[in-house]
């Protein structure tokens, strides 16, 4: 993250820690402790003046940066967060959770959205996996739906928690569109076309992980996109040729 002041990298740590380091001299500058249990999710709103954390104590911490202030908890989460992304104008936030829900939510007071308020938001990010517009009753996760965004990269026999991440290019390819890379629990790295809302869509497939995937995230420019895997303890990077 650059700020107005300095560059810093947060880490949200398994105690529920949030340290800030300088990235000029990679020394921490700043420790943060109000959640209760381990960082899942951190991402800076498009302005870069607020930060949303993720926890698995349910809530959703915001604070001002680089003041580290905190503003607000969104605390009315029935499980831990998974994900969570910024609208386009700072205003709102749409998170997943624990027990395969999506929620959203006003930035500024903490307040809960419905969905049909926000069905023409663009989104800053779209990292979130899962959602609840449209039923899809051959997928087993508890009779939860998935996000119009995303509910074609779901197979059928998914159970809710065998994709662990996505992640949309932040540009249209050359083929006028976005990408979306998923991360899931069978080793493998897929591209779809972003949105994607045809059940059983296909996708490009990046093999070489030997267990989960647990992150994927497109570079700046687009060019290049990086995966972690779990047990391996590999970072991949790949190269997007079009």
């Amino acid at each position: 993250m650059n700020s107005s002041f300095f560059r810093i990298i947060l880490v949200g740590m398994k105690e529920g820690t949030l340290r800030v380091i300088d990235v000029s001299t990679m020394k921490q500058v700043r420790l943060i402790k109000d959640a209760k249990e381990w960082i899942s999710d951190i991402k800076f709103s498009p302005d870069g003046t607020r930060v949303a954390v993720g926890s698995h104590d349910n809530a959703i911490y915001i604070y001002t940066v680089p003041e580290f202030k905190r503003t607000g908890v969104i605390k009315k989460n029935t499980s831990f967060i998974t994900h969570i992304d910024w609208s386009e104008d700072g205003q709102a936030l749409q998170s997943n959770s624990g027990d395969y829900n999506l929620l959203f939510w006003n930035a500024n007071d903490g307040k809960m959205l419905s969905a049909s308020a926000l069905k023409d938001e663009k989104w800053a990010t779209f990292t979130c996996v899962l959602g609840n517009f449209y039923s899809e009753k051959d997928l087993k996760i508890n009779c939860y739906s998935l996000g119009f965004p995303v509910q074609g990269i779901w197979p059928p026999t998914a159970d809710g928690s065998d994709i662990n991440m996505v992640d949309r290019s932040h540009q249209p390819s050359s083929a006028g569109y976005p990408l979306l890379a998923t991360a899931d629990d069978f080793s493998k790295v897929k591209l779809f076309r972003y949105p994607c809302i045809q059940k059983g869509s296909e996708s490009v497939v990046g093999v070489g992980h030997s267990s989960h995937v647990t992150n994927v995230r497109f570079s700046n420019n687009d060019e290049l996109l990086f995966s972690t895997g779990g047990e391996d303890n590999c970072v991949f990077q790949w190269k997007l040729e079009q």
